[in-house]
């Protein structure tokens, strides 16, 4: 009897993973590897929050929900695409009405505006953590918004409300639908950046908040949202870490996304282990796991279940059907290299150390369907990408020995990776893969693995003084497992987020290889006001020179999301912008 309804729901699938019959309404239980940072739409910057919250805001642009690898943005909550004045200093976007959030209250353009505020105002968790993007360095009045003149961070929100009280380049007219948002210089990404969850539609009541728990994610109770989900419930001590369920005040007015919520409710689940997650899954009491497939259990799964994909993904079937998908993100996984702790502030230590890496073992340790090799930054989606390899694959020993000379003789680097059972043991294979290397050349190289709080990690790496100098809970890094995905598909997101050292700030920083270099940091300015097939071609070119010459990362795997679904869950959709299926899309 089971075989048969397996046969029969295969055979309802259509070809692209959809099912031909859904069933509307239940409560969908998505398991999550420690649970989510933040809930708050200007706090959030992780890729499981931002799964999260891909439910339930509204954004002016959005990448619409597609089991197609690269799919163009989409209007939503603006009803056409920007006007951009001569010079592109300006930007005019007009609201489209009809959209209102879960209580009822209508959106409008100074909800838009409101979200600006909160991504660059000093009374917002690390400050303002829109400042780490540019944003307020490329949105007139944004620097004095954030810094008041230069008042000390203690003296910037009395009683929680920042001196200067907006952003004088956003402006918003909710008379005529309007939001205008002026930039000190053109901006070429702009359009694309709206696109990021950090600017989706906001009451303009809501509060600033800078509390500086890790995990306040309680305060995102009261914030209602407009998109087909709102947070009903947070609590993120237990188990169940927030309740979503539909907004019964989403009707999108013609020519708007119209984003489908099948289940009744999406519940989100803290999970410490990987593998109870994995085994849940597969039992069926949890829907999606999300916690991330540990090496022992991606094998397992391979093993068990035939992996699908829809979009691409080396060693996978096509189509949506089945309940193991492996599928390509516009991710990249490296080890970053802190170029300003010794011994990696020397260059030629962290070029010796790319040719030490060997990133198939690297990759091998994740297991089955991780993803595939890649030594560069820019990934397929993004406009730039040109394939080349900077580094091999396989290490060479001669070369590194050649480029070190004596400057890592009788030297420690500290491996810094999170709690994951994957990432210690890939922390551990990274340790001893230089450790034969030292061993070989006679060097006398110290590695020290050292074990970081999973719901710290980022919040540590991204502490300048913490990463770099050390606290008195451990010592900074010289290595340390990090990544990045696209905030939006444009390389300034990649190459200028991640490597002009002008934007280093005490925390929460994106720059975690703490590279400053002047040259550089002039060469990403440039090629940011670039356009068209010179942009493509300046931020190529930069792609090979960053890593060949400063080799701030060693890059070694273009990811693939691993996602196991319960027996009961069809309708696949999947989303490559968020490496995430569509869980609105989900249903039994």
């Amino acid at each position: 009897m089971l075989s048969i309804g397996v046969a029969l729901l295969v055979a309802a699938m259509a070809a692209g993973g959809a099912m031909s019959a859904t069933k509307a309404g239940g409560t969908m239980k998505v398991g999550t590897f420690g649970g989510i940072s933040f809930l708050d739409p200007q706090e959030a910057y992780d890729t499981g929050a931002w799964t999260v919250l891909e439910n339930t805001q509204l954004l002016l642009v959005r990448y619409p929900d597609s089991n197609k690898s690269s799919t163009p943005l989409k209007l939503e909550g603006a009803a056409s695409f920007p006007t951009v004045a001569p010079g592109g200093k300006m930007y005019t976007w007009h609201i489209r009405p009809g959209f209102h959030f879960n209580d009822g209250s209508a959106v409008t353009a100074s909800s838009y505006k409101r979200a600006f505020e909160r991504i660059l105002s000093p009374c917002m968790y690390q400050g303002g953590i829109g400042t780490a993007d540019f944003f307020d360095k490329t949105i007139v009045g944004g620097v004095a918004f954030n810094s008041d003149g230069g008042r000390a961070v203690a003296n910037r929100c009395p009683g929680g409300v920042p001196h200067v009280k907006t952003i004088s380049g956003i402006i918003a007219s909710d008379k005529n639908k309007t939001l205008i948002i002026k930039l000190t210089h053109p901006a070429a990404y702009m359009t694309a950046a709206m696109a990021m969850i950090w600017f989706s539609a906001m009451k303009t009541n809501t509060p600033y908040d800078n509390d500086q728990t890790q995990g306040d994610n309680g305060a995102s109770i009261a914030y209602p949202s407009a998109g087909p989900y709102y947070v009903s419930n947070v609590d993120n001590q237990g188990t169940v870490v927030a309740k979503l369920k539909t907004n019964t005040h989403y009707t999108p007015p013609a020519g708007a996304v119209h984003r489908t919520s099948f289940a009744s409710e999406i519940d989100i689940l803290s999970y410490g282990s990987q593998h109870g997650c994995y085994v849940d899954t597969v039992a069926g009491s949890v829907d999606v796991d999300l916690c991330g497939m540990n090496a022992a259990d991606a094998a397992t799964a391979a093993g068990n279940y035939s992996p699908h994909s829809v979009s691409g993904a080396k060693g996978a079937a096509a189509g949506g059907s089945g309940r193991l998908h492996w599928e390509v993100t516009d991710c990249i996984d490296y080890i970053t290299l802190d170029t300003q702790r010794a011994p990696t502030n020397n260059v030629k230590v962290r070029q010796a150390l790319e040719y030490v890496l060997d990133r198939t073992d690297t990759l091998s340790v994740l297991g089955p369907g991780a993803g595939t090799p890649s030594s560069q930054l820019l990934t397929p989606p993004i406009p730039g990408y040109k394939p080349y390899a900077a580094y091999p694959a396989l290490p060479n020993w001669p070369k590194a020995k050649s480029i070190v000379g004596t400057a890592l003789n009788g030297k420690t680097l500290n491996i810094w990776h999170s709690q994951s059972g994957t990432r210690t043991t890939q922390a551990n294979h990274i340790a001893t893969q230089i450790d034969n290397f030292s061993q070989h050349y006679n060097l006398n190289i110290h590695t020290n693995p050292m074990t970081i709080d999973s719901t710290t990690y980022y919040i540590q790496l991204g502490n300048k003084n913490v990463a770099t100098k050390g606290s008195n809970a451990q010592p900074g890094f010289n290595l340390a497992r990090a990544g990045w995905c696209a905030d939006y598909y444009d390389p300034f997101d990649y190459l200028n987020v991640l490597f002009d050292g002008s934007a280093i700030q005490p925390a929460g920083n994106n720059d975690l290889s703490y590279l400053n270099v002047s040259s550089i940091n002039k060469a990403l300015q440039h090629a940011a006001t670039l356009v068209g097939s010179a942009r493509k071609s300046a931020y190529a070119s930069l792609d090979k020179q960053i890593m060949t010459t400063q080799a701030p990362v060693m890059s070694y795997e273009l990811d693939y999301s691993r996602i196991l679904v319960g027996p009961s869950v069809g309708n696949w959709q999947y989303d490559q912008f968020q490496g995430s299926p569509s869980l609105n899309v989900l249903s039994f």
